[in-house]
């Protein structure tokens, strides 16, 4: 047991596993199909003999189809008599055969004079039906063929070596025995007509000895061209077997070394395997797996260098200022701690947004949803940005709905979301420009959304900086300071945000010659228009 185990767990390539399924599987069907084909020619043969025999009869066929008409009908036989009386006609039909072939061959004679004063065959009278008719009763039947002595069922006189006799049987029009012996469906038949009309049918029980002669070398040249046939068919299907084995094992052993490189962070390497099947797609989908990795990693490398050169700033600052006063250059005012603490506090936002944008990436970016009008959530948020919006010489234009709805959402993530955007326009707008908040219902693909548009004034955005808006540390204007700026990752967390309320966030030009913000969240309430 433990032996077949140890072999049960031994590693082989899947080359040597598809082979071997495929090949025990056409041995097993090959010998399965030469097994069943072997028992079907045996019976096959039986029936196609019994059916050349049955064929050779019609002289006895004829000879009962005279007998019912004489008679009208068939004889009533006892069990016993049935048998005996069935062998009797055939017995009478075979004797009648060798006799004209007897005859025919001494007419072939020279000077050949038939002589009249032959004796009838075994003494029997000429005036007297031999064997018995079917007019005669079954005990005076049984009487003719004892006073007849009838010797056992001849071959023209030679034993009935087939024992066709006794595999003989009489059935009526309705498919009841009269004579001879009972037939199964697959036993041959001739039809007995008597003026158009059937009247019976002569059936042959197949039967092949398997000691005889004619069967033993019929089967034995079968059995050695099966066997050759099948040697064949399983030669043929190990080529075969080890062709597809081999067509399969290239684009496996491929995807193993691509698999292999993608392991080793080589994430340029590519496959080429151009099939149509699963392990073409596979190879493709291996492919694109290969390019998402290494988009990941450059930005992995990009956000570890943004991040510490985002850190690196506001750190280095406080290094200096706090060096200068340890230095005595600088006085400890109330001014300069000021600049100190503008400076920590830049840094906590710039930590704060790193942190809720790694536990975004990981899922854990908590949202709490609750039934919450949104428009009051927007409404607030421009509120508070009123003032420092007209201290910057901007005018906030906020356009009330005219429905009133219910979303389930975070208000306090949605609230985060809004003032990033609108702290966005505040810094990007020049001086004089306008910044337009307004709402409204949009059906995309059968589903409904809330809309939330900021739009600005000038200064325009190019396509180039549309597409990467939202992507962490990119601003628009790399020249700007970081206090007019940002670090730029308050867009890529409001768009996480976003999604994940079940919407999103995109960027288009402006009516008003800036930037157009859009948020669009998913609505699941019922909507009241006014």
């Amino acid at each position: 047991m433990r032996s077949f185990l140890k072999l049960v767990s031994i590693r082989l390539p899947i080359a040597i596993r598809l082979f071997m399924a495929i090949l025990l599987t056409a041995v097993t069907i090959t010998l399965l199909g030469l097994w069943m084909f072997h028992l079907a020619m045996r019976d096959g043969f039986a029936v196609y003999v019994a059916q050349i025999e049955i064929n050779k009869l019609q002289g006895l066929v004829t000879q009962l189809q005279q007998d019912y008409e004489r008679s009208g009908h068939w004889p009533e036989l006892s069990e016993d008599e049935k048998h005996q009386w069935l062998r009797a006609q055939f017995h009478h039909h075979m004797f009648s055969k060798f006799s004209e072939k007897k005859e025919a061959r001494r007419l072939m004679l020279p000077n050949y004079q038939p002589s009249t004063s032959e004796p009838p065959p075994n003494g029997v009278d000429n005036h007297r039906p031999y064997p018995p008719t079917l007019s005669d009763s079954g005990p005076q039947a049984l009487f003719e063929m004892k006073r007849l002595k009838m010797p056992p069922p001849l071959f023209g006189g030679f034993p009935d070596r087939l024992d066709i006799g006794s595999r003989l049987g009489l059935i009526d029009s309705q498919g009841i025995l009269v004579a001879g012996a009972y037939a199964t469906n697959r036993a041959p038949r001739l039809v007995i007509r008597v003026h158009e009309k059937t009247v019976g049918y002569l059936t042959l029980e197949p039967r092949i000895d398997p000691d005889d002669a004619l069967s033993k070398a019929f089967f034995t040249q079968q059995k050695e061209q099966l066997f050759w046939i099948g040697i064949g068919c399983i030669v043929m299907s190990a080529v075969v077997a080890g062709l597809l084995a081999r067509h399969f094992r290239r684009p496996i052993q491929t995807l193993m070394d691509s698999a292999n490189h993608l392991i080793h962070g080589q994430y340029t390497f590519k496959n080429h395997i151009n099939r149509s099947d699963e392990l073409g797609d596979l190879g493709k989908t291996m492919n694109q797996l290969s390019e998402i990795l290494s988009q990941h990693e450059s930005s992995r490398r990009q956000w570890v260098a943004d991040t510490s050169h985002e850190l690196r700033t506001p750190v280095s600052v406080l290094q200096a200022q706090i060096e200068a006063m340890q230095d005595g250059v600088r006085e400890p005012s109330v001014q300069h701690l000021q600049a100190m603490h503008g400076q920590v506090s830049a840094l906590s936002r710039l930590l704060n947004d790193v942190y809720e944008l790694a536990r975004a990436d990981v899922g854990q970016l908590s949202c709490h949803l609750r039934i919450t009008e949104p428009w009051t959530v927007v409404h607030a948020e421009c509120e508070g940005f009123s003032e420092p919006m007209q201290s910057q010489g901007l005018e906030l234009q906020v356009i009330p709905p005219n429905f009133s709805i219910q979303l389930e959402i975070d208000a306090d993530r949605i609230r985060q979301v809004v003032a990033n955007l609108l702290e966005n326009s505040r810094r990007y707008t020049d001086p004089g420009g306008v910044v337009r908040v307004s709402t409204e219902l949009q059906l995309i693909q059968k589903e409904r959304f809330w809309t939330l548009l900021i739009d600005d004034s000038l200064p325009s955005v190019s396509n180039n900086v549309l597409s990467h808006l939202g992507e962490r540390f990119f601003r628009a204007d790399s020249s700007r300071t970081r206090a007019t700026g940002g670090a730029g990752l308050g867009l890529a967390l409001s768009r996480q945000i976003a999604e994940m309320h079940g919407g999103d966030l995109l960027f288009e030009h402006s009516p008003l010659g800036g930037l157009r913000a859009i948020l669009r969240l998913p609505v699941r309430q019922i909507i009241h228009e006014n």
